[in-house]
C-alpha cells in the first residue's frame, strides 16, 4: 500500500496500536492518536483500520461507552475506506468481517473474512477472523481448524485468541476444556 505522508503519522499509528488494551484510557488514547494520523494523512490506510478496531471494539464490549453498535454502519464505512485505500490490507477485511457480523450480515461477513485470510494465510490473526466467520456460518468442524491452526502459530496469544478457542471448545461439546480457557482469558484480562 501507499505509505503515510510522513515519519509522524507512521509513529502515531503504531502508537495507538501499541497502547491500545481494553481500558478505556487506552481506547481513548488509541483514538486520538488514530485521528491525528488520518487528520495528517487522510489517505493512510493502516490508521483507518486500526481506528474502525479501536471503535468497533469500543462498541462491542463499551469500554468507554462513547461508541454504541448503533454506530457500526460508522465502523463498517472506516474500514471500507481502509479497502479502498489499500485493497492488499488484510486486517481492514478481517475486522469489517467481524463488524459484518455484529451487523448480523453472516454471508458478507464470511466472503470478506475469507478475503482477509487469503492476503495473508499465515496470519494467526487472519485464520482465527475466518474461523470465527466459519463459525457463525454453521461450518464448526472447519472453524475447529482454522482457530486450532492460529492457536498453533502465534508464540504469544493475546487473550482473545482463548476466548474464541473457549467459544469453540464450548460448541465442540468440550465444556470443560473450554471453562479453564476461559478462566485463562480472566487471569490475563481481569477487567474484561
Amino acid at each position: 500500500g501507499r505509505p503515510p505522508r510522513d515519519l509522524d503519522v507512521y509513529q502515531l499509528t503504531l502508537r495507538a496500536m501499541s497502547e491500545h488494551r481494553f481500558t478505556p484510557e487506552a481506547t481513548r488514547a488509541s483514538r486520538q492518536n488514530l485521528e491525528e494520523a488520518i487528520r495528517r494523512d487522510p489517505n493512510f490506510a493502516l490508521a483507518w483500520t486500526q481506528l474502525a478496531w479501536v471503535n468497533m471494539l469500543d462498541a462491542w464490549i463499551q469500554l468507554t461507552g462513547e461508541w454504541h453498535l448503533s454506530q457500526l454502519d460508522e465502523v463498517i464505512d472506516q474500514f471500507s475506506r481502509a479497502i479502498e485505500l489499500d485493497p492488499n490490507l488484510s486486517g481492514a477485511y478481517r475486522g469489517l468481517g467481524q463488524a459484518l457480523i455484529l451487523k448480523g450480515d453472516v454471508t458478507q461477513a464470511l466472503t470478506m473474512s475469507r478475503r482477509g485470510f487469503e492476503l495473508a494465510p499465515s496470519a494467526p490473526d487472519s485464520l482465527l477472523f475466518y474461523g470465527l466467520a466459519l463459525f457463525e456460518s454453521g461450518e464448526l468442524a472447519e472453524a475447529t481448524d482454522k482457530i486450532e491452526q492460529a492457536l498453533a502459530l502465534h508464540p504469544m496469544q493475546p487473550s482473545y485468541f482463548a476466548y474464541f478457542h473457549a467459544v469453540i471448545l464450548w460448541a465442540n461439546e468440550q465444556y470443560d476444556d473450554a471453562l479453564t480457557e476461559i478462566e485463562s482469558v480472566l487471569q490475563r484480562a481481569p477487567l474484561l
